[in-house]
């Protein structure tokens, strides 16, 4: 991981340099200069345009208006806070100026990723995000993780102080996923991390598999977790989500991503954690929290390590992909460097929260591979009321960055159809993506984090940022 981050260091730095040749470079996120020169011919401003290295975004109604507005997270050498744009109800967007705080590092940070929630329970939705340090003699090395409470003004205070321990001198934080994990009514969240390269459990140097949790203020604490498998460890507590892959009676797993939601349909959230590039089994932490600590049912899926059959993933989500009301599990190995794509594997849930093997027939038309899945993004693009996925890939991590097409897969009658070709087949280098409506229709559009510029180096095209839908899982490019 840590070879792909300083591929990214070294990409970013040429094309900032482009950028702020070109458009003059400001970084403050508030007045942005050529703003809206030609916002009758585009939706978005053109100085986003102009400066598209976004490396995270999210959809929400921040002002609570009936629309959804964008929130992008910049790669360093362009803003230093993060940046919110607010539709004007047909999907036209302008800069809110001064909207977000200073990011850690400011204008040598990147923001990984961004998410929401009412978290002071004030009825205004708030945001958390995590952004890392991208100093060339530090980068990917230490980030901090952010709370901007919501004003109601289209403005946020900042809140990073009411989260104890939010700062990561030695990692970094790649997903935080939000959900009410110890049952008594607040938001609380858990991390995720990319990969191993600072794994070291034992003196607290793994970022992944910590929970936080919410007095129902917007304060968070980091707790110590109860779990209980049943089996060899019997009931423990540890400061991450953890478990006994090998039967050996001590902690030799913890999680690298986190998929979050109910998954043995008993009305509370429970968390799913695959085994990243380490194979084995994989482990479902079924919630059984009391409204005070975070307690959970270990539950262990998947082959055994050692086993010939044994599965590969990483990056995934839950969605109900058989129809059956039960969430299933997706995912990938997510990263596959030169080879033909990482296959998509998938996991039935038996309606207990329990995946007991990979299943094979439930997606048609050409196989999906995945060179490297940056986000994985569930909704109903087609209409029917089932679950799509949405697969965010920005290909190979190396210079000249070529770029790859993203996977889009349609449900079909409990199955999923690859209909990729739906959003085109553009080999972007596509760093994440989020979905919400843009242009107020009532159907699910995509804003991707293409990032612009690579041509210049030999990569991949420059590619459209939005993708509207036309109600049936059908996209048409426009920025």
């Amino acid at each position: 991981m840590k070879k792909c981050a300083h591929l990214l260091e070294f990409v970013f730095i040429v094309i900032v340099s482009l950028n702020l040749t070109s458009c003059g470079g400001d970084d403050d996120g508030s007045g942005m200069g050529t703003d809206d020169e030609d916002a009758t011919e585009t939706r978005l401003p053109q100085s986003i345009i102009d400066q598209a290295r976004y490396t995270s975004s999210y959809m929400l109604d921040i002002d609570q208006d009936g629309d959804d507005d964008i929130i992008l997270g910049p790669a360093d050498g362009i803003y230093s806070t993060n940046l919110l744009l607010i539709n004007d109800g047909t999907g036209v967007f302008e800069i809110r100026a001064n909207a977000f705080p200073s990011r850690y590092q400011e204008i040598s940070g990147h923001t990984v990723n961004i998410t929401s929630g009412d978290f002071d329970n004030d009825g205004r939705p708030d945001i958390i995000a995590s952004t890392l340090d991208a100093r060339p003699a530090t980068f990917f090395q230490s980030a901090q993780i952010h709370l901007y409470l919501n004003n109601g003004d289209g403005s946020f205070s900042d809140g990073t102080a009411q989260i104890n321990d939010n700062l990561f001198p030695d990692s970094w934080i790649e997903w935080i996923r939000v959900g009410d994990f110890n049952n008594d009514g607040n938001l609380d969240f858990v991390t995720t991390v990319a990969g191993g390269d600072s794994f070291d459990p034992a003196n607290d140097l793994w970022s992944g598999g910590l929970i936080y949790l919410n007095d129902g203020s917007a304060n968070f604490s980091r707790t110590t977790i109860r779990m209980n498998d049943n089996g060899v460890l019997g009931e423990y507590t540890h400061p991450h989500l953890a478990w006994d892959n090998a039967a050996r009676g001590e902690i030799t797993r913890v999680p690298l991503d986190i998929f979050v939601g109910d998954v043995d349909n008993d009305g509370d959230i429970d968390l799913v954690a695959p085994n990243g590039w380490a194979g084995g089994q994989w482990a479902t932490f079924l919630n059984i929290s009391v409204g005070t600590e975070a307690s959970f049912e270990v539950v262990l899926n998947g082959i055994p390590l050692g086993l010939n059959e044994a599965v590969f993933f990483k990056n995934g989500a839950l969605m109900d992909i058989d129809g059956d009301g039960s969430l299933d599990v997706i995912g990938s190995r997510a990263i596959d460097g030169f080879g033909p794509g990482a296959p998509i594997e998938i996991f039935l849930n038996d309606g207990n929260g329990r995946f007991p093997q990979t299943t094979s027939g439930l997606i048609t038309g050409a196989a999906p591979g995945l060179i490297h899945a940056r986000q994985w993004l569930v909704g109903d693009f087609n209409g029917d009321s089932a679950d799509d996925l949405f697969v965010a890939d920005h290909g190979l991590d190396q210079f000249p960055f070529p770029g790859f097409p993203n996977t889009l897969l349609l449900s079909s009658g409990g199955s999923l159809s690859n209909s990729s070709s739906n959003v085109g087949m553009a080999s972007a280098f596509t760093h994440g993506a989020a979905v919400g409506d843009i242009d107020n229709d009532g159907n699910l559009d995509i804003l991707m984090n293409n990032q612009q510029g690579l041509e210049d180096i030999g990569g991949a095209a420059t590619d459209n940022l939005i993708y509207l839908n036309n109600g049936s899982g059908v996209f048409t490019g426009t920025n």
